[in-house]
């Protein structure tokens, strides 16, 4: 299949994507059955570049997977359990850790970017977003995003280890307690400033 880049409003200073860092992508020639890597670039008859070429996946964001909490996750997995909600967890886990490995930062680690086939099997999507070498990651979702980030413009600093680690508590959270932010919280403020003021109303004693 096709990812058609969004080359932004005229007038805008630059474009959304990085060719270079897709480029880059296409080059390393890296390949993972969870992990949508560019495979090449895509262009029009007059080479106008309009996107890239990435493998087809079948199955549903985890967004949508959780966002009826119980009943979507019956709907895709009949008869899921814990045991498969902790499966999942090390399916994503694992295509995480594979990219860490290989010195890539993913930046823009959250629900909307992972889809689900099964417990076992997703796929990370968005992967032209991911921050590679000196090309940073220019979008991210505040719920996703840790404290020290908040109030930074993105697209403008280097992600850290850190910032992928701290998506994946969140999107760990949001599995084994279906559809619940661990900053969301009755009668508090808004996921932001609760994130900013670490509110988690989980918290274990003083820790």
């Amino acid at each position: 299949v096709i990812k058609l880049f969004n080359n932004g409003e005229p007038g805008d200073k630059k474009p959304f994507y990085s060719r270079k860092k897709v480029d880059l992508l296409v080059k390393s020639k890296l390949r993972n059955s969870s992990v949508c890597f560019p495979e090449m670039i895509a262009t029009t008859a007059s080479g106008k570049v309009v996107g890239y070429v990435m493998p087809k996946v079948k199955g549903i964001t985890l967004h949508k997977l959780l966002m009826s909490a119980k009943a979507s996750i019956n709907k895709a997995f009949p008869g899921a359990t814990k045991k498969e909600m902790v499966q999942l967890c090390i399916a994503i886990i694992t295509a995480v850790k594979y990219l860490h490995d290989r010195n890539i930062i993913i930046g823009d680690l959250q629900w909307d970017n992972i889809i689900v086939e099964s417990p076992t099997k997703i796929s990370i999507i968005d992967t032209d977003s991911f921050q590679l070498n000196e090309f940073t990651c220019p979008v991210r979702k505040v719920a996703f995003t840790a404290p020290e980030r908040q109030n930074q413009a993105y697209g403008t600093y280097m992600r850290k280890l850190s910032d992928d680690l701290f998506a994946l508590a969140t999107i760990i959270f949001l599995i084994m307690i279906p559809g619940k932010f661990p900053y969301d919280m009755r009668g508090g403020d808004d996921v932001q400033q609760n994130i900013i003021n670490g509110d988690f109303s989980y918290a274990n004693g003083e820790n």
